[in-house]
């Protein structure tokens, strides 16, 4: 499609058209992939995107500009797992892209959100009553929770409760729930490990394996504090990201060096698999790659 299939730019005017977030780092530089979208996913180790009428869904080939459409209309794109899912405009349905052209298969009815949780997909019934998950089959769904009131991708799922805001974590071992945290104004996943955000959006916080509440209590508190003020965190490969407030750069932390390194300026709609991360412009007309230096 024209508008997602995009000329390739030199890289004086890379920089020009985008200086916001493809301002060179220690870290890596930023290059332009392809034109605006309604919505970008990965899935697998695919980057997809969805065009801005929604008329279409197309697949990276991992060239600058170089685009594949692979399906038709939908309402939004599924991605954080081993395949693409895509919502049905017309009746809100579930689809699995098989990986063939342009073949799809319908899993399931409408759900209000629809997350990953290691590789099993799960679902939330539109009255948000019952979290279900897929078994692999086509139409065949199970019950494993009540209502929450989000889901939470990761290695593990997650659930907020809607009454409370506390996060629960599902294990597929023993089938059970377990709190893990209090309220929080965002939780992610990257690579094993559990991130979330204070309400109030002033700390960001690693969950250490261990249920207990939200607030730090000494050395026993489940939550280490591991960076300050966030606007937004982006989870999903292996490593977290995060929204600097007032300026929009983001940052990168790094586990194991336990700091924070800013990789680029302003953007939107970051996606991230594996050491992959993709982002908007700020002006949405263009979607770049980060790549790392060696």
């Amino acid at each position: 499609m024209k508008s997602l299939k995009t000329y390739l730019l030199t890289a004086v005017m890379a920089i020009l058209m985008f200086i916001p977030i493809s301002t060179l780092s220690a870290a890596g530089s930023w290059t332009i992939i392809g034109g605006p979208g309604a919505q970008f996913a990965i899935a697998g180790v695919n980057l997809y995107g969805l065009s801005p009428d929604k008329q279409g869904v197309f697949l990276y080939n991992g060239t600058p500009g170089s685009w594949t459409k692979v399906g038709g209309p939908a309402e939004k794109l599924i991605g954080g797992g081993p395949y693409l899912c895509a919502i049905f405009p017309a009746s809100g349905d579930i689809y699995k892209y098989t990986g063939v052209e342009q073949k799809w298969v319908k899993i399931g009815g409408p759900g209000a959100q629809f997350a990953y949780g290691g590789d099993t997909l799960y679902g939330l019934s539109p009255d948000k009553q019952g979290v279900f998950r897929y078994n692999g089959t086509p139409g065949s769904w199970t019950k494993v929770g009540g209502p929450a009131k989000e889901l939470v991708s990761g290695i593990d799922l997650c659930a907020i409760d809607p009454a409370s805001g506390d996060i629960y974590r599902y294990s597929e071992t023993d089938h059970k729930w377990t709190r893990v945290g209090g309220p929080g104004a965002q939780f992610v996943g990257a690579g094993p490990i559990l991130y979330g955000l204070s309400p109030d959006k002033q700390g960001v916080f690693r969950y250490n394996g261990h249920p207990t509440s939200w607030v730090q209590t000494g050395a026993s508190n489940s939550w280490t504090k591991i960076g300050g003020p966030a606007k937004e965190l982006i989870g999903g490969g292996a490593n977290l990201y995060a929204i600097y407030p007032t300026s929009g750069d983001i940052y990168k932390y790094t586990e194991a060096e336990q700091k924070w390194e800013k990789i680029g300026g302003p953007g939107s709609r970051f996606v991230a698999y594996g050491n992959s991360l993709y982002g908007v412009s700020p002006d949405g007309s263009k979607i770049l790659s980060f790549s790392w230096l060696p």
